[in-house]
């Protein structure tokens, strides 16, 4: 009896609910609202911080270590990152003007400067290294594209269209947006990029052939498989070593799992867990004691209250960075 109950209780302690800490935080009234995340192997924390076109480095302890300022004039918002195996970060930034607008690549030292043809992308949101050959790529927000930068050389569009723009086909029910909010959150598995698409919510797979090229975009889990959980939206995305997928859902202040073959949706925290504010991008942990745990920008400027990050305990660790 007493190894049943045991059981019994153990079984229960791995299904509930993750519980989030907020583990930094910033001031509104400063523009300080963050967007995306990356940690590298020594377990540092990068942070962009949207309407300031900025970027920031915290210790593992959360300790703020550099902010570099990407760009001087106008800027609609620093979004995704990503960290290499060196530790470098690269930014993706979002501006009116393609003279200033792309991807940045920040050395640990603060030294940085911009990819070169990134400025042809119109609104560059997520990224994701290729852990084979270096490749960065970079996902198209407004016009529904992935981008390739191979290390060393200028930006190529690699793919776009089809499942990977926004808002078509709207699901009945769903509401109008006049303009496509699609390509966002994106990882490299295995041998294909999973992304998640903004409206209507979906994750596409697009294969990565041997030759480099692109294979046809398909719907991994297609936007009912979210609706009816309540996900109206997707942003930033994480795997675990096992394959699912964890999708910051800002609309409804969620953070989901998808199961690896797409086919089982659920939700892994939310606002009664602690989720204050919409949810934009999330890392796995790296350090020591943080590897079960995913980091989640929460920024109030998309709903509910609070700007910061959020430490979520999930039980599995992050796959391991390239």
């Amino acid at each position: 009896m007493l190894h049943w109950v045991l059981s019994a209780f153990l079984l229960l302690l791995f299904m509930a609910p993750a519980v989030a800490q907020q583990v930094i935080t910033f001031d509104p009234s400063l523009n300080e609202f963050p967007e995306g995340v990356a940690i590298d192997k020594s377990g540092n924390i990068w942070v962009t911080i949207q309407p300031l076109c900025q970027v920031r480095r915290y210790s593992p302890d959360y300790v703020e270590m550099l902010r570099v300022n990407l760009v001087s004039g106008p800027c609609l918002g620093a979004n995704g990152l990503a960290v290499d195996a060196n530790g470098t970060a690269f930014a993706a930034v979002v501006t009116p003007d393609a003279a200033t607008r792309g991807v940045y690549q920040i050395e640990p030292w603060g030294e940085f400067h911009r990819l070169p043809g990134t400025g042809a992308i119109v609104y560059a949101n997520g990224l994701a290294l290729d852990r084979h050959n270096g490749n960065l790529y970079v996902t198209d927000f407004i016009r529904g594209a992935i981008w390739r930068v191979p290390h060393g050389g200028p930006a190529e569009l690699w793919t776009e269209g089809g499942p990977l723009v926004g808002n078509l086909p709207l699901p009945p029910g769903f509401p109008p947006f006049n303009f496509p909010l699609g390509a966002n959150g994106i990882v490299f598995y295995e041998d294909a990029l999973i992304v998640a698409v903004t409206f209507a919510p979906r994750l596409v797979r697009v294969p990565v052939y041997p030759d480099g090229s692109a294979g046809a975009p398909g719907i991994l889990t297609p936007p009912p498989a979210f609706i009816a959980k309540g996900i109206f939206a997707l942003d930033g995305l994480a795997l675990d070593v096992h394959g699912n997928f964890y999708v910051a859902s800002p609309a409804g202040r969620l953070v989901t799992r998808v199961s690896r073959d797409g086919s089982d949706v659920s939700i892994a925290a939310s606002v009664a867990e602690g989720i204050t504010a919409a949810p934009l991008s999330l890392a796995f942990g790296t350090g020591k004691g943080e590897r079960q745990s995913i980091f989640v920008t929460i920024n109030q400027s998309y709903g509910g209250a609070g700007s910061g990050l959020a430490r979520v305990p999930i039980g599995v660790p992050g796959l391991p960075l390239p």
